[in-house]
């Protein structure tokens, strides 16, 4: 008797399982970027000898599309005029690949490339960026169409 209660002790387990509330599956849609957004670009530099802070600001207008591909206009003085690649990452992130950002060297105006933490409303779109402890790159855009 004890050996068929061991026997049956899996199924019986295994059958009240299967009699349990199941959660309903829920498929993630990744977001959709396709656009075009304009607003303002700030670069905040902190000297560290200093501790004195430079901003920069730059009115853009960046447009993405479905394909992956972005075009990056508008005051090109502080921010340079770019197009490229982009695709979404592993967590809340976009990559920006700059097709026109110079092979070596620093550049001399800000490009629109690399690793991109983003916030995305219905109508907005925000993009942050921390390089070391001393540079910060945000963009605050608006959906235009």
């Amino acid at each position: 008797m004890k050996r068929t209660l061991l026997y049956l002790t899996p199924l019986l387990v295994a059958y009240l399982a299967g009699c349990t509330k199941k959660t309903p599956v829920t498929n993630y849609q990744s977001p959709s970027f396709a656009g075009t957004y304009s607003a303002a670009f700030v670069r905040l530099h902190t000297n560290q000898t200093t501790g004195k802070s430079d901003t920069v600001t730059a009115n853009l207008t960046l447009t993405m599309d479905a394909a992956g591909n972005f075009t990056v206009t508008g005051d090109t003085t502080q921010h340079a005029g770019s197009y490229g690649t982009y695709s979404l990452g592993y967590t809340d992130d976009l990559i920006f690949t700059d097709k026109t950002l110079p092979a070596t060297g620093t550049p001399t105006k800000s490009h629109l490339s690399g690793d991109y933490l983003y916030t995305n409303a219905t109508n907005a779109l925000g993009l942050k960026k921390v390089v070391g402890d001393s540079i910060l790159y945000t963009y605050y855009l608006t959906k235009t169409n």
